[in-house]
């Protein structure tokens, strides 16, 4: 899973515990351990109400395990945090996909598209 993004939130660069945090659940995951990541991740926002990050891997985690309707939620806040987040566009799309929103796919994979273009 690649969760770089380029872009952080202002409390999270002096939040050591979250970003603690956010380091266990990345780990977990990569362990398949989706529960405990998703634990990790929400401890993180806990700490860092803003952390992009967090908020990203989460809905990635929850993308993972089936839980379309709250990994379309984190990524709506992504991109209310970051409004460039294409990567964020791109998953939420990807989840529209699979739950036969196509047009909302297609909007969130047009918008991915044009951010990523620019951000070239």
């Amino acid at each position: 899973m690649d969760m770089q993004h380029g872009q952080s939130s202002p409390g999270e660069q002096g939040n050591p515990q979250a970003i603690e945090a956010v380091a266990r659940g990345v780990q977990y995951l990569e362990d398949e351990d989706g529960d405990r990541a998703i634990e990790c991740f929400t401890e993180a926002i806990r700490l860092c109400p803003e952390f992009i990050s967090a908020f990203f891997a989460r809905a990635c985690a929850f993308d993972d395990r089936g839980d379309f309707d709250l990994a379309v939620a984190d990524c709506t806040e992504v991109i209310r945090l970051a409004p460039d987040h294409f990567r964020a566009y791109r998953l939420r799309g990807g989840i529209y996909q699979k739950t036969g929103k196509w047009a909302q796919a297609e909007r969130d994979f047009a918008k991915a598209r044009r951010i990523e273009a620019r951000q070239q």
